[in-house]
């Protein structure tokens, strides 16, 4: 049993299918189905169910997925913890932030990794929430912080805040009391966002078509 056959395994159970694997994996499907035959002969049970629409996980299969799983973490902490014998190494991570983010939590954050983590090299990326995922999923970054990044199967979030979002307006405009705004006034009103692919304005856009009401945007 090789790691590159428990890496194969995993990823076909990630994607559901051997041609999708096959490319993220940067291998021939024949050979990667080699992988995986003899992983099965080695085993002496079935892993996969091949068909039409992709492949089936075998009962044998889910266990043994969660076994890989945890084998393929252990031997990264062991190369982990081997590297930490090297002083002279540095480790390098990307975290990418978003701009609002960045200019909240960027220079403590890089003081406390400095001080926790003095081998590692930080490099902190700024960009839009949905690139940030797409960053990460195809491994330029290794993790971001970001808002409602949309669900993808190379991707895990765990959330960690909630954070408010204000309707601000001139004292002056028809919105410039302190009484609550309702969703149909909303539409009456005219938005000046920062960017039309952010959180924001797709936060807004839900809202909006939650109630089936336009979004007007001037800028």
């Amino acid at each position: 049993m090789r790691i590159r056959q428990l890496e194969s395994f995993v990823c076909i159970c990630e994607l559901g299918s051997i041609t999708k694997a096959a490319a993220a994996l940067n291998i021939v499907q024949p050979a990667l189905g080699a992988q995986i035959s003899s992983l099965e002969e080695e085993l002496g049970v079935q892993l996969l169910e091949r068909g039409r629409r992709g492949v089936v996980v075998t009962p044998a299969g889910a266990y043994f997925l969660g076994e890989a799983r945890r084998l393929l973490e252990d031997v990264a902490g062991v190369k982990k913890t081997l590297r930490s014998f090297a002083p002279n190494e540095k480790e390098h991570l990307s975290i990418g932030l978003t701009s609002s983010l960045s200019s909240v939590l960027a220079g403590a954050l890089a003081q406390q990794f400095g001080r926790l983590f003095p081998t590692v090299s930080v490099h902190l990326v700024e960009d839009m929430s949905h690139l940030l995922g797409e960053r990460v999923a195809s491994r330029e970054l290794d993790i971001a912080l970001a808002y409602n990044v949309p669900d993808h199967k190379a991707l895990q979030s765990r959330p960690l805040l909630k954070e408010s979002i204000f309707f601000i307006a001139s004292p002056k405009s028809p919105f410039g009391t302190d009484a609550p705004i309702d969703m149909v006034d909303l539409a009456q009103a005219t938005f000046v966002i920062p960017s039309d692919k952010g959180q924001i304005i797709n936060l807004l856009k839900e809202a909006m078509n939650l109630y089936h009401l336009p979004l007007n945007i001037a800028y």
